[in-house]
Parts: structure tokens; sequence; C-alpha cells
């Protein structure tokens, strides 16, 4: 028994979940899907759904982010009454045991009510080697399996690039550092470092591919906040999971578009620097991704980076120039005396240092002699690595497969050369996957091996990242003047082809979206196709958008009904509002009234509405508002409009109305249902129905409107 007489059950989890019950049935019991529209319905929206609904009222996890959980309590408070006899936990009492149930189930203490299981005692480094994923590295109760000391991590496991290769030095050796003039400023990277430790905080540095970002990060932390806990999360669910943890620690994102295209939200972030103890979260990003991701989108844009900008906006950003200034290389030249590979990076004078340490020259060289590298095969070299380049400047992130590659070069070829190919794949691939020439520290075309995939297994090829900057700048420009051939930017139909049969599940999507962009529909409805036939739950949608805008109504309701069945609330309302732009009203009012009734969602709802008075049936679109609208809900402007309009003919049904309204939340509501009211000289019922409203403001703005009535009656009447 805890100190206030509660049963206290063995575990945090379990001890939310029965309390979070109590509170639920006190409320009247909710459905999960009254409370996920109610959190869709915030600002900003939040998501709960009703599986993850059922498991925090059953035990089986609690929620992880902050602004719902605090959502659920509110809610669910503001519908109990008074007679149900819930006596309420303290108010801190819920955040508190929701992070420490969060931190049992990271320590595997608590799942639910099933006993404490016992910890075994943390392994020591073994030889001063590095804990990472799969060993304990700290203290019970302390930092995750996975962390390391800053001190002791290892730059190349954190995306440091490997240098070059000259004669005499170690292979894995780093370079010396040249220290950035961004380093000490006064908005530099370590001054931000130094205020983040304070109290926590979110560093982005933003620069081109081998500016030397990730080298500069590193060398920071290393020098502010070497004994601080490294924790290296494996994409945004690795992040959640930081939230509760104890330790002082650094979130080490890297390239962060990773993080943000996995889902990383605005909240998670939040958490993490609200943590008793200080977070660090430092990150990597592209310059032209920043922009496109920060960027606020005109009135009407599709506001597909919002998530991305609400995180990108926590951060501190500092920009990393991609060229040395004049006293950045006045320290190389000195540090170079002493460091072999520096002074072979400072002679070259096509590039700048740090690309010249991630081998970029010899890299844009393997791609743009790929032709006059060889007589007979050179075209199909060129072919093989441009066809790579244009499928991730078009937005792949995922390794392309050996028969994408086979398949989408032949439209880079010419009749003569395509007749003429024989045995060339294999070299074309073996010339794009050669690291030699860059002695060692990168390749044009790296192989990326899969999970669980053994020895030797290769899930596909994924092109450097330098190359890949490059070759969006040169061929997006050739792309401006181009004549429709491949060596003037143009994307032959064969790697379009390639994509939709060959293409990482991941890729589809982003793929779909630049073949829309280019005006190529038909490619792009049938990249969605695959999509749909992958399993995406969003594909339906968008192919029946796409078959729209190419003038197929039919086809894309037909989709829209797809996506409908699937899940998708918003489908059919899609669906009705494309009807209506063609002009096809009657159809289009069907589909929204079928839309309301199978989701229930207030968009449906709104077009069932509108449908209904747009048919000039206000009594069904009220009727629809009434029915299928939950408590606290705004009575819309239309339907305001109608009742007033209702007034001048039938002012007993219009009173109706605007008591039901008032009866769901609308303030605005009881203000006219008192006015009615007391112009029948109805005070006394005026007073008697306020009492039966909830208190809030509506009951509030009710009764300032009576104090013209007699004080003791109001009064004994409101309060008796």
């Amino acid at each position: 028994m805890g100190a206030d007489g509660r049963h206290v059950p063995e575990d945090a989890t379990a001890a939310y979940a029965e309390q979070l019950r109590a509170l639920w049935q006190a409320a009247r019991r909710p459905t999960g899907s009254t409370i996920e529209r109610q959190a869709a319905e915030q600002r900003p929206p939040l998501k709960v759904t009703p599986a993850s609904w059922s498991d925090w009222l059953n035990g089986k996890n609690v929620p992880q982010n902050d602004r719902v959980a605090a959502f659920l309590v509110v809610f669910l408070r503001g519908r109990v009454h008074n007679e149900s006899g819930y006596v309420p936990p303290p108010e801190q009492w819920w955040d508190a045991t929701r992070r420490r149930a969060l931190a049992e189930r990271r320590d595997g203490a608590g799942r639910g009510g099933r006993p404490v299981r016992a910890h075994p005692p943390p392994k020591p480094p073994v030889d001063g080697g590095h804990h990472w994923h799969g060993e304990t590295a700290g203290p019970v109760g302390g930092p995750l399996a996975g962390w390391v000391r800053v001190e002791d991590a290892d730059p190349y496991r954190l995306g440091v690039h490997r240098s070059i290769q000259v004669p005499d030095v170690p292979e894995d050796s780093l370079p010396a550092y040249v220290i950035r003039d961004i380093d000490d400023a006064k908005s530099g990277v370590r001054t931000k470092l130094r205020a983040a430790a304070e109290a926590g905080g979110f560093v982005v540095l933003v620069g081109d591919s081998s500016a030397g970002k990730t080298r500069c990060l590193y060398e920071a932390v290393q020098a502010v906040l070497p004994d601080w806990w490294l924790a290296r999360p494996a994409g945004a669910a690795g992040v959640r999971e930081l939230v509760g943890a104890a330790g002082r620690v650094v979130v080490w994102l890297d390239e962060i578009r990773d993080y943000l295209d996995d889902g990383l939200e605005a909240s998670t972030i939040e958490a993490l620097l609200d943590r008793q103890e200080p977070t660090v979260l430092v990150a990597t990003i592209w310059p032209h991704r920043y922009a496109e991701y920060t960027r606020t989108p005109l009135s009407g844009d599709d506001d597909r980076y919002r998530s991305h900008r609400q995180v990108l906006r926590l951060a501190a950003a500092v920009d990393v120039p991609s060229a040395f200034s004049a006293a950045e290389r006045s320290r190389a030249d000195t540090a170079a005396d002493d460091d072999p590979t520096l002074c072979v990076a400072l002679a070259s004078s096509d590039y700048g240092m740090t690309q010249t340490l991630a081998a970029a020259p010899q890299l844009v060289r393997r791609w743009e002699h790929a032709r006059a590298s060889d007589r007979r095969r050179g075209p199909y070299r060129w072919a093989l690595l441009t066809a790579a380049l244009d499928a991730y400047r078009l937005g792949a992130r995922g390794p392309l497969s050996a028969d994408l590659l086979r398949e989408g070069v032949n439209g880079y070829c010419t009749d003569r050369e395509q007749a003429r190919a024989a045995n060339w794949f294999e070299d074309a691939l073996a010339y794009a996957t050669d690291d030699t020439e860059m002695h060692g520290g990168a390749a044009a075309l790296a192989p990326v091996g899969s999970p669980g995939g053994g020895m030797g297994h290769r899930a596909g090829y994924r092109p450097a990242d330098y190359l890949v900057q490059h070759a969006t700048r040169v061929r997006s420009h050739r792309a401006g003047h181009a004549t429709g051939n491949s060596d003037d930017g143009h994307v032959p139909s064969s790697l379009w082809d390639a994509f939709v049969a060959y293409a990482d599940r991941v890729d589809v999507r982003p793929l779909a979206e630049a073949a829309r962009s280019r005006g190529l529909l038909r490619t792009s409805f049938r990249l969605y196709e695959a999509a749909d036939a992958a399993g995406d739950p969003e594909a339906a949608d968008s192919a029946a958008w796409v078959l729209s805008h190419a003038g197929r109504l039919d086809e894309a309701v037909t989709w829209w009904r797809r996506a409908a069945e699937r899940g998708d609330k918003y489908a059919l309302w899609h669906a009705g509002r494309a009807l209506e732009s063609a002009g096809r009203i009657d159809e289009a009012h069907a589909l929204h009234r079928s839309a309301a009734e199978a989701s229930g969602d207030s968009n449906a709802v709104q077009g069932a509405i509108e449908s209904w008075l747009a048919d000039g049936r206000a009594d069904l679109a009220l009727t629809w508002w009434w029915q299928h609208t939950p408590y606290n809900s705004s009575f819309p402007r239309v339907l305001r409009d109608a009742v007033a309009d209702m007034e001048e003919r039938d002012r007993t049904e219009a009173l109706l109305w605007w008591k039901r309204a008032a009866e769901k939340g609308d303030w605005n509501s009881v203000t006219r249902a008192v006015a009615l009211l007391r112009e029948k000289d109805g005070t006394e019922e005026a007073v008697h129905w306020l009492r039966t409203l909830p208190e809030g403001r509506g009951r509030t703005e009710g009764t300032r409107l009576l104090e013209a009535a007699p004080v003791s009656f109001t009064g004994r009447a409101l309060n008796g």
C-alpha cells in the first residue's frame, strides 16, 4: 500500500495504467477513436492511435511524448462528473510515474506488471575497446547499452571520412586536424557546445559534402565534452528511447536527413532538452537540404517538410565553409610540416583541402573521364555511373540493386553502343567500385551489405556523397539547356522503368514525386502503383491524385475508394473535392456523406454538411453535425448562419439548435439561446437550462447575460 492508502502495483507501467483506467472510467469511457480525433484537433496536432491508447490503458506501454501524456490527463479530467466519486492522484504524480516507467522499461525493470528482473553486472571494456550496440556501457539505472565516452569514440564509426592514403602513413590514421575559424568564434561550434552543456542544446553544422562538417563536430565534442556519454541512436525510434535516460549525454545524429525522413519529431527533441541532466544533440546537413526543409511554404503550397522544419528550428545552426580561409590555410601549412597526408592534400589547386582528403578530385575524374578510360568499354562505364548518380539526385536513398543498374543504363547509350555491348556490366561495375585511384579513401560507387546477408552478400550500391552533390549541380544545370540527350542531364525512360521494377521500397515514394514534379504522370502513377503493391499505406491516395491531375477522374475515384478501404479516412473526402472541382456535384455530395459515415473525421463531416447545405437541406446538415461531432466542438460558421436564417421563420426550431450547439460546448450558441429565451419572457427557463451546462465559458457568458434578471432568483437558480 502507498502512503495515501492506494494499492501500488509492482512497477511504474502498471501503476500508470491503473490510474489511467480509473480516470477513463470516471470520464465516461470515451472511445479510442474519440481520443484520436480530439488529439488531432490540438494545435499543433497530436497523434494518438486507438492501438496506442489501448496499450496505455492495458499496461503494455506508457506515452513517450510529453505533450500527448499531458493532453490525455487534461482531456479525461475535463469529462469527469463530480458525482463519479473519482479521487485523482497528486498533479505531479502522472509525469513522475510515466518517466519512471520509461526508465524501468529501458532498463528491463518494468514490463506492465511483470516481476522485476535482476540486472547483470556491466561488462568492463576489453583492452580499452569501445562499447557499441549490444554491449553494456555504464552502471545499472544509468547510461544505456551502446553508449561510449566521447573521448573513446571511434571517429570513423561516427561518419568521419577516411582520408586518402599516402606512403608510410598507417592506413587508418587521421590526418592532423586544422582548427577552423568557426571552432572558437564568438558564435562558433565550441561556443555553442559550451552553452548547450549548461542546460541542454541542439547544434547542427550546415555545409557541403566533404567540407569537413563531421570532423569539425567530432573534434569539437572531444575538446568541450570529453567525459560525457555519447549515444549514436539507430533511427528516430532510437532517439525516442533516449528520453528519460540517466547521465549527461551527447546525442550524435550526424546526417540528420536520415532521422527526419524516419519520422523524428520536434516533441522528441524538446523532451530530450527537458531532461533533468543536460543533453547535447549534434548533427550535420547539406545546405540545400537545410534551406529546403526550413523554408516556410507559400500559402497553398504543400507543406511536406513541416515536421522537418519544426525540428531544425530548435537547433543552433553553424555554417561550415567549403573552402579554407587564409588563416585556416596558414594553420594547415604549419600542420603539414609534420603530416604527409596534409602535405599531399595542400598540393591540390582545384579542390579544397577537406575535399581532397576525402578523395573528391579522383571521384569527379572517375566519373567525367569514364568514357575516355577505354575506347570500347568507356561508354558503358560512364552510363552505369551516371545512372546511379541520377537515381540519387532524383531522391533514391537505399542501395541500388545490380538489376536496377543493369536495366537503367540502356537509355544512356546510343543504339550502336547497345548493339555492341558484350560482357559490359561486370567491367563497368568493377570500374565504378574501384578505389585504388582514390588511394583507398573512397569509391565512386560503394558496395552496400545487408543485415544478416552473410559474407560477400551485396544489397546493392551507393554513390559517394560528394559525387552525388557534384553531379546534381552539373546535370541540373545542363538539364536546363537540354536537347533530350543523356549528356545534357536528361533522365532517360529506361531508368524510370528500372525504378518501377527494382527500386528499393523506401525509394519509391520520393522517386514517384520526382516524376510527378517533372510532369511524368504516367511514370509517377506506375511508381505509386508499385508502392501500393508493396504495402505503402499512402500510395493509393497519391496514385489517385496523379490520375486526377491527368484528367482520369473516374479511375482516380476508384483509387480513392481503395485508399478508404485500407483505412485512409481522408480519401473519400479528397474524391468528393475532386468531383466538385469537375462540376460533378451530385456525385461529390454522395461521396462526402459516405466519407462522413465511414470515418466521422471532422473534414469529412464538414464536407457532408456543406453538401446538404448546397442541396438546400439545412435540417439534414444540422442533423449531421449533431450526430457526427464530439463534445466540445465549435459550431461551424455555415451552420450558425443557417440557424440565424431559421430564426426568421421558426424561432422554436432555431432555439432547439442553439441549445444543442451549446450542449456540445459552443459558448457562442449559449448567448443566442439565452437571448431567444429572454425574448420569450423565459428568464426562469434560461436559468434552469444554464444549470444543465457544465461549468465553463459558455455557462459564464450565459450568466452574464442574465444579470438583468432579479439577483436573488438568478443566484438561487444557478448556485442553489
